[in-house]
Parts: C-alpha cells; structure tokens; sequence
C-alpha cells in the first residue's frame, strides 16, 4: 500500500489521530464535571417490549429479554 510508506500521509495520519484523542479525553472531562454536579441524578431504562417467559414470546428480540 503506497500510503502506508509515505511519510507526509503518515505525519498527517498521526496529527488527526493526535487531534481525535485530545478531543475525546476532553469531552471525557466535560462529561464527568457534568456528572459531578449531579449527584441526584438517575437513570431508567424502558423498553415496550418486554419477555416474561420463553413459553409466553410476546417479545420480538432481545431487548424484550434484557427488560424482563
């Protein structure tokens, strides 16, 4: 692959991926200043399907299983 041994593509390459990590650890710490303020916070998970029993499938996947 020509890209693989070219070294301006290859700098480049590694500026983005660079840029992409400082990004995400960023966001990282936004998200968790965000959660320290908060505490009270909760969280639920709905689903409108819902399994009971294999022998009853009124669920059509697996998110009916994960909800029951």
């Amino acid at each position: 692959m020509a890209a693989a041994s070219d070294d301006g593509f290859l700098a480049h390459l590694h500026r983005v991926h660079d840029d992409m990590k400082e990004h995400l650890r960023a966001k990282r710490l936004v998200q968790r200043k965000r959660m320290e303020t908060r505490k009270d916070l909760l969280v639920a998970y709905f689903s409108a399907e819902f399994g009971l029993h294999e022998s009853l499938p009124i669920y059509s996947g697996g998110l009916g299983i994960l909800a029951g």
